[in-house]
């Protein structure tokens, strides 16, 4: 994506291979939902709308952009 993070994409053989159940694990990196079938990797492949991000260096420390 704009930020440089890998994405699963349609067909990857990472969707739904993950093995263990990981019940804790409830949200993606995206904060899109987890399924049964867990993705492996820290992303879901998900159509759900994405309500998290990464903090870039812009976001975070004494010298981070106010909002």
């Amino acid at each position: 994506d704009a930020h440089g993070i890998h994405r699963l994409q349609a067909g990857s053989p990472a969707i739904d291979s993950a093995s263990g159940g990981y019940p804790a694990v409830v949200a993606d990196l995206d904060g899109q939902p987890r399924t049964i079938a867990k993705d492996k990797g820290a992303d879901e492949f998900s159509e759900a709308p994405s309500v998290a991000r990464v903090l870039t260096e812009a976001d975070v420390g004494p010298l981070a952009a106010r909002r």
